[in-house]
């Protein structure tokens, strides 16, 4: 078994919209990403945050 360790500097530990962080990474458009995001959080029972401004 192998682990992987970060520090906070190098990549900042966000929330758990870090669903969308590839597809933002990607281009996809916010309102897109939300909804992608939205459709995995659901699909593993998890309780989504409210639509970013």
């Amino acid at each position: 078994m192998e682990r992987l360790f970060q520090e906070n500097a190098l990549f900042p530990w966000l929330t758990v919209m870090d669903v969308e962080f590839g597809l933002k990474i990607a281009g996809v458009k916010k309102n897109r990403r939300f909804e992608m995001a939205m459709h995995y959080m659901d699909m593993m029972q998890l309780t989504p945050p409210s639509m970013p401004q």
